[in-house]
């Protein structure tokens, strides 16, 4: 019988508060319980619609712990400090046997600092911002000093994972897992049975940009890709699904798509909720993911498992998902290393991107095998079950616990 485990998963934000890393998050959990194991999901203690969530609750078999903070300067750290009571006080209550950690800073350092205390195996997944990280002598020091209290670094791309073992240092071990989907809710077949959301005229060639209203996402850049290659593919349309907290930068996006030449072919949606993204992939003929930084992308999983292919720029994670003109476009930028500072993109970065935007409309025998190309290689390698079951082993391994040695759960 394989031991079942006490398993805490610890983040920034938790559902129903959606992004990539809380999918991730939430997901992995989901599937942990339905494998047998008990698991909790703790983060930030946040309002949603204008009402404050409560601070603990049970969603699908998964228990959820918020955790209030401080104010001003001093948030973060008395955040983290009230992480490390929390887990304390769980662990009394009854032994945790895994600590998973999103992010190595700042949640990975207070989990380093449990783990010294209690002894219970830590293990942190790393979604970007180690890129950053390094760049800053107290973060990357602080993080070289948690690395040594951690079992295992998991990282949501080889790019990155090659990142953390040069920050590591040989302190710990790194692996690559990457970010997965949900099979039996992005499917070609689910999406052919999906009416058509929105109102968008069908007429023309509809490009869609799906994610959080970001500059490091490129959004901006696609819009002028859009302009540029609108004068040549008279019926390309573009399609914004997502939102965002950098409101500026909304404003400046939308403020642009009202020109004389986007106002009439762009359409902003705003951010849906999870179970109402299919609809708007159902849009689609294609997608576009122009990203400056980026793991193995959910959203350009989802798109993809839908049998709709994407144009993505060619940096980190997105490269290990789509092979250039088979099951998509991939575009060169100015540079394949991933920023989360936007440094801007030359003329004809930028032209590259229009021209294959203007390759993909142009073309719907290359849309249509590209998108089953796509949906094939999701499908076979990229779900949150293969995730947890990857996961499920590096926890036995850590706890000295291997399956089917017959223990007693």
């Amino acid at each position: 019988m394989t031991k079942k485990l006490n398993i805490f998963i610890s983040g920034a934000h938790l559902p129903p508060i959606t992004g990539g890393i809380e999918t991730h998050m939430w997901e992995i959990a989901r599937h942990l319980v339905l494998k047998g194991h008990r698991v909790t999901l703790t983060g930030s203690l946040e309002k949603y619609e204008g009402q404050l969530l409560p601070e603990s609750e049970v969603r699908e078999g998964v228990r959820i712990i918020r955790i209030k903070g401080g104010r001003g300067v001093f948030k973060r750290p008395i955040r983290m400090l009230y992480f490390l009571f929390t887990l304390l006080r769980e662990h009394r209550r009854e032994p945790i046997n895994i600590l998973h950690c999103h992010y190595l800073y700042p949640v990975g350092v207070a989990g380093a600092v449990f783990s010294l205390i209690s002894g219970v195996p830590l293990l942190v997944t790393e979604h970007g911002a180690i890129i950053e990280d390094r760049k800053s002598f107290f973060r990357r020091n602080i993080v070289k000093f948690a690395m040594r209290r951690m079992s295992l670094v998991i990282a949501a791309s080889k790019d990155r994972r090659d990142i953390c073992r040069e920050v590591a240092g040989g302190r710990v071990e790194v692996v690559a897992i990457p970010n997965g989907i949900d099979a039996e809710r992005f499917n070609p077949e689910v999406l052919a049975e999906k009416q058509v959301a929105g109102d968008l005229s069908r007429e023309g060639v509809t490009a869609l940009f799906l994610g959080r209203l970001a500059s490091v996402k490129g959004v901006h850049y696609f819009l002028e890709a859009v302009s540029l290659a609108a004068k040549e593919e008279k019926g390309i349309r573009a399609l914004i699904v997502g939102g965002g907290s950098q409101k500026e930068f909304i404003d400046s996006l939308k403020e642009r798509a009202s020109k004389d030449d986007l106002k009439d072919i762009v359409k902003f949606v705003g951010e849906v909720p999870n179970d109402r993204i299919v609809e708007y992939i159902a849009q689609a003929d294609f997608a576009v993911f122009p990203s400056l930084a980026e793991a193995t992308s959910i959203s350009a999983l989802e798109v993809m498992a839908c049998g709709v292919p994407i144009v993505a720029s060619c940096v980190d994670g997105l490269r290990e998902i789509v092979e250039d003109g088979y099951n998509g476009i991939l575009v060169p930028f100015d540079t394949e290393k991933s920023s989360y500072i936007d440094y801007g993109l030359s003329a004809a970065a930028l032209r590259r991107l229009a021209d294959a935007l203007i390759d993909m409309a142009s073309d719907e025998k290359k849309r249509k095998n590209m998108g089953q190309k796509a949906a094939d290689l999701v499908r076979e390698n990229f779900t949150w079950k293969k995730n947890a079951e990857s996961l499920e082993g590096h926890y036995f391994d850590i706890v000295g616990t291997k399956k089917d040695k017959g223990r007693a759960s």
